[in-house]
């Protein structure tokens, strides 16, 4: 049986905006490594925002803004020790502020009728406190916690019974 027209149209739409998340996130990939704009964060963020009925394409992105901020974190843009210009305060606000606009959203969708989505949104946030707090405690030479992701995260799963299930089930 052909796919209708609609069918056709609806499958190249959404090719072209997972290639549109792919670029985004070589362009933010090249951007850490080169030290240039992050701004392509944001633009991932608003689409995971506005593709929350579409949970394919949400799903992709909710990945590549977790990899973004893996690799963030990795490269030392969340902590770092020596000193500290006005500059990289304000990245390292800017990207605070978008880590926890990601951490919104996620929380938005422990609730989410896909489960692939409800156990991405239960897990990112705690690998992400991981990967903080391994670059706190590697900076500080002593184990730690990221105490204020911890401090923001651990709320949104109090308040969403089913994230707690996914977790302990």
């Amino acid at each position: 049986m052909r796919p209708t027209k609609k069918r056709r149209i609806d499958q190249e739409t959404l090719e072209v905006e997972v290639n549109q998340i792919i670029r985004l996130e070589d362009h933010l990939k090249n951007a850490i490594d080169d030290g240039k704009s992050l701004n392509g964060l944001s633009d991932l963020l608003k689409i995971a925002e506005k593709e929350m009925g579409r949970p394919q394409l949400l799903h992709k992105c909710l990945y590549a803004i977790y990899r973004t901020f893996s690799l963030l974190i990795s490269n030392g843009w969340f902590n770092s020790s020596g000193p500290r210009s006005q500059n990289t305060i304000l990245v390292r606000q800017w990207l605070f502020k978008r880590l926890d606009q990601f951490f919104d959203l996620l929380g938005e969708l422990f609730q989410h009728a896909e489960p692939l989505i409800k156990e991405a949104a239960t897990q990112i946030p705690l690998t992400l406190l991981k990967q903080l707090s391994s670059s706190v405690s590697s900076a500080a030479e002593t184990p730690q916690i990221h105490y204020r992701t911890f401090r923001y995260i651990i709320p949104k799963y109090l308040r969403a019974k089913s994230s707690l299930a996914i977790l302990v089930g």
